[in-house]
C-alpha cells in the first residue's frame, strides 16, 4: 500500500479563540444528562437517537450510541471514552458507519493548565465488500499547538523588526 507523509504549516488560528472554544465544548459535555435509560435530556426531553450504553458519563469506558435515518443514509455512531481529564489527556474513540461506509478515528487532547497543548487524531476509513482491502485510508495527525503558536509569535516579531529596520 502506497504512504505518504507530509508536513504543513497552517497559519495559526487565534490562540484565546480556540482556547475558548475547547472550554466551552469540555464545559457542554460536562453538563450533558441522561435519564436512567441512557437517553441523553435537554430540557427535560429525552432524545433518543443519543445514548450512554455503558458505564458512567464522560468515565474512563462509558460508550455512546448516536443514530440517524437521514433519508437514504443510515448513520451510527459509537464513541468511547478512553480517558476524559479537562486538565490533562482526554482520548476518545469514534466508531463512524455510513451505509457501506466504515471509519475509526482517535482524538486525543491534551492540555495544561487550561491551555490547549497538542492535538492528535489517528484513523482508517474503508468501505465494506468485496473491495475493502482496495479501498481504504488511514491517517496519523498531530499539531502540536504550543509550538505552532510560538512559531506564529516569532514571525510576527521578525517581520515587525523587518519594516522597523531602516532602509
Amino acid at each position: 500500500m502506497p504512504r505518504f507523509q507530509h508536513e504543513i504549516e497552517l497559519s495559526p488560528l487565534p490562540r484565546p479563540w480556540l482556547e475558548h472554544a475547547v472550554r466551552v465544548l469540555y464545559d457542554v459535555a460536562e453538563e450533558l444528562r441522561f435519564d436512567d435509560e441512557g437517553r441523553l435530556t435537554i430540557g427535560g426531553e429525552s432524545v433518543d437517537a443519543v445514548r450512554l450504553t455503558e458505564g458512567g458519563h464522560l468515565a474512563e469506558g462509558a460508550r455512546y450510541e448516536l443514530s440517524s435515518d437521514l433519508e437514504e443514509w443510515q448513520i451510527a455512531v459509537q464513541v468511547e471514552v478512553l480517558a476524559w481529564k479537562p486538565s490533562g489527556v482526554s482520548r476518545l474513540k469514534v466508531d463512524v458507519q455510513v451505509d457501506q461506509i466504515t471509519a475509526r478515528a482517535t482524538i486525543e487532547l491534551h492540555r495544561e493548565k487550561d491551555r490547549l497543548r497538542t492535538i492528535r487524531c489517528t484513523g482508517r476509513v474503508g468501505i465494506r465488500g468485496k473491495w475493502a482491502r482496495f479501498l481504504q485510508l488511514s491517517w496519523d495527525a498531530e499539531a502540536d499547538l504550543h509550538r505552532w503558536w510560538e512559531h506564529a509569535a516569532s514571525r510576527r516579531k521578525a517581520r515587525r523588526e523587518e519594516r522597523a529596520a531602516p532602509p
